[in-house]
């Protein structure tokens, strides 16, 4: 039997409504505020408060990862770091610009298009300070022998001459997109590279596939930070009291002439997000939308029912999560494979199996050879 989340009383923390005059307004500058309207929370505080702080202060970091699930508000962290740079570190050099900030785009086919990346990285480092703007394009030859050689290094020259406190990629799990582990980990050479050579923090931020780059070499590993943004778990009282407080958050700044109950519907609200307040946010919005424009006055259950997710897309994100959500918990576990590593030489099980695998696999052969085998001498009886 599943277990009931029993809200709690809503009015313990102090939430003003949207702006009055709103209701006076066009059902689009309604529409507006809603989509726009951002709220803090717990998790989405202490990743910005971490990510921040590595950014001001990187030591000998070049790297900086941001991981969480699906649907978390990982897009929201990016627009709040990214604008709070802005504000606060304005350059003296108005030939610098304080923070540079794109995404990386799915490919269309199996690999990761990373000619498109250095385009579209150059043109965001181009963007702002149009009177200031020092010009690249001279500097991208399109040989034949290596295009992207060129765009790469032109990027390199443009973060270093920009000097951004750091460079943020959104949606960073596309660099993951690519055929084989050797690609892989080329991936993440280049990007260690970029990072060593333009002398700027790189920040990826991405879903949990962005996991197998964590502490992929050694030689990274010193040079890397990793924040987790996870999604609010029914199991702890304080992530579901902070879930239940963004819910009452959304509610009051719905803006509609009739305030919905929305925390009254917290178990159905939290099984249609597993608890990432994005997902619930985009699910809000749509169900707002329509309500504003079909100029009702409230916002009904019927409406936030046609506009749930999918069973088995909130099974997909639930799996997703469950499967990674504890990439950075230190258990004892890994704690006593460490220290029998690092005084015994135990190389842990997993390890030696994966090695194993790879040196007992018949796929190494060469078409052709055939086993060792004795041949039977002699003529055979049929």
């Amino acid at each position: 039997m599943t277990k009931k989340i029993a809200p709690t009383n809503p009015n313990s923390i102090e939430v003003p409504r949207f702006p009055e005059a709103l209701l006076s307004s066009s059902i689009q500058e309604r529409v507006k505020y809603f989509e726009n309207y951002q709220t803090n929370h717990p998790h989405l505080s202490e990743a910005r408060d971490k990510l921040l702080d590595a950014i001001t202060n990187p030591g000998n970091r070049s790297i900086v990862m941001v991981c969480g699930p699906s649907g978390v508000g990982k897009s929201t962290l990016f627009k709040v770091v990214r604008n709070h740079i802005i504000k606060n570190f304005v350059q003296t050099n108005k030939g610098h610009i304080p923070i540079v900030g794109v995404e990386a785009v799915a490919p269309d086919n199996s690999n990761f298009d990373i000619r498109d990346f250095y385009i579209r990285s150059l043109e965001a480092l181009m963007e702002p300070l149009i009177e200031y703007k020092i010009y690249y394009e001279d500097d991208i030859k399109y040989s034949n022998d290596d295009k992207n050689r060129d765009l790469r290094k032109s990027l390199e020259n443009a973060l270093k001459n920009r000097a951004p406190k750091a460079f943020l990629i959104d949606e960073a799990q596309h660099f993951t997109k690519v055929t084989s582990g050797k690609k892989l980990e080329g991936q993440m050479d280049l990007l260690k590279s970029m990072a060593s050579l333009s002398k700027v923090l790189h920040v990826l931020i991405g879903t949990y596939e962005l996991v197998p780059f964590i502490n992929q070499s050694g030689q990274l590993s010193r040079r890397e930070f990793n924040i987790h943004l996870p999604r609010y778990r029914h199991e702890n009282k304080n992530d579901m009291q902070a879930f239940e407080n963004v819910i009452y958050i959304f509610q009051r700044n719905i803006p509609l002439e009739k305030e919905p109950d929305l925390v009254s519907h917290i178990d159905y609200l939290y099984e249609g997000t597993i608890g990432c307040v994005g997902t619930l946010k985009d699910w809000l919005f749509k169900a707002v939308k329509e309500t504003l424009e079909s100029k009702k006055k409230k916002l009904t259950m019927d409406c936030l029912k046609k506009h749930a997710y999918q069973t088995d897309q909130c099974m997909t994100m639930l799996l997703e999560a469950r499967e990674n959500e504890d990439f950075d918990v230190e258990n004892e576990i890994k704690s006593a494979e460490y220290r029998n590593l690092l005084y015994h030489g135990v190389i842990p099980s997993n390890k030696n199996q994966s090695k194993k695998n790879e040196t007992n696999t018949g796929g190494n052969k060469k078409p052709g050879v055939r086993k060792p085998t004795r041949d039977p001498v002699g003529v055979q009886q049929m």
